[in-house]
């Protein structure tokens, strides 16, 4: 210790104060630090805790593939975000094979905004299961959304799917031509080779009118994108995502198929859509009921969907 200290430490006036201030610097450093090391754990937990499947009430998983070569994929750190929600979550619209419908619409789950008071609102919540499964080297993605407001086959709650569709039906554009924004290039780490609308095309005249009407299932069916892209490995896949309003909740089902692989009939998008679907309708989602002097249009029968999906995957 230098003299100047010696002197300092020695002088009986000078000490305590210093001594204090020591204490209150160290206290309060020691928190500071202590109290960012505690959030930084917790952050870390809940992260941990979201990379999981979440395929609970309905889902494709490799149990249900049986005869197959089925193993559950790996869950990613980069499908967990905080979108407008207090904790980590895994979003669906973050999966490769699902995210493809979401370029431009990002996550469906649970959203809100601040209030004016500081407060937060949610303005929808909704309950979402997401499964991925590798069969016989082929991605099988399923996701459901079903809202814990008006569903999706309501006026009041069709914004979502109409959306998705109109988004689809611009894709070949918006995905092709960088002066387009997105909100999340599916593709933004691949070459994009190709990507087209797969489903019912409606007229201008239709997509004008359906903005306001509930999203009938017996309309416009399924609706969804298949996209050809190359990855950095040179490595080329096809990725099909599919869509549909089933019991008034949206149902997507994502393949990635590599190239030179021949997957089996059963593995056809429209078909595990299909087989989605009737989990949906063997249990289906509950709404609240409607308010005073609101009125909700139910969905149209479902079977027209199979119908629709049924046509589809024979090839008509």
């Amino acid at each position: 210790m230098s003299t100047v200290l010696r002197r300092v430490f020695a002088n009986p006036q000078v000490t305590p104060g210093l001594l204090i201030a020591l204490l209150a610097v160290g206290t309060y450093a020691w928190f500071a630090w202590g109290k960012a090391l505690v959030a930084d754990l917790r952050n870390d937990w809940q992260i941990d805790r979201a990379m999981h499947w979440t395929p609970e009430p309905w889902a494709l998983t490799a149990d249900e593939f049986p005869g197959h070569d089925a193993v559950e994929l790996t869950v990613d750190r980069a499908f967990v975000s905080r979108w407008h929600k207090p904790d980590w979550a895994l979003e669906a619209s973050m999966v490769p094979g699902l995210d493809l419908l979401f370029y431009t619409t990002g996550p469906v789950g649970t959203e809100g905004d601040w209030r004016d008071d500081g407060t937060f609102s949610y303005d929808r919540r909704t309950t979402d299961a997401v499964a991925g499964t590798r069969v016989d080297g082929v991605d099988v993605l399923t996701y459901v959304s079903a809202p814990e407001g008006p569903s999706y086959a309501t006026p009041q709650g069709a914004a979502l799917p109409w959306a998705l569709r109109d988004t689809a039906l611009d894709a070949p554009v918006r995905l092709l031509d960088t002066e387009y924004p997105v909100y999340a290039d599916p593709f933004a780490d691949e070459t994009l080779l190709s990507v087209a609308y797969v489903g019912h095309r409606p007229s201008e005249q239709e997509r004008f009118e359906d903005r306001a009407e509930a999203f009938d299932a017996g309309g416009p069916g399924y609706f969804g994108l298949v996209a050809h892209h190359r990855d950095a490995a040179g490595v080329e896949r096809t990725t099909t995502t599919v869509a549909a309003v089933v019991e008034g909740a949206l149902v997507v089902v994502g393949v990635v198929v590599p190239d030179g692989a021949e997957p089996s009939p059963d593995l056809e998008p429209a078909l595990l859509l299909e087989r989605l679907s009737a989990e949906v309708r063997a249990d289906p989602p509950s709404y609240p009921e409607p308010e005073r002097g609101e009125l909700l249009v139910a969905q149209a029968d479902s079977r027209t969907t199979r119908e629709v999906g049924s046509v589809i995957a024979a090839g008509s």
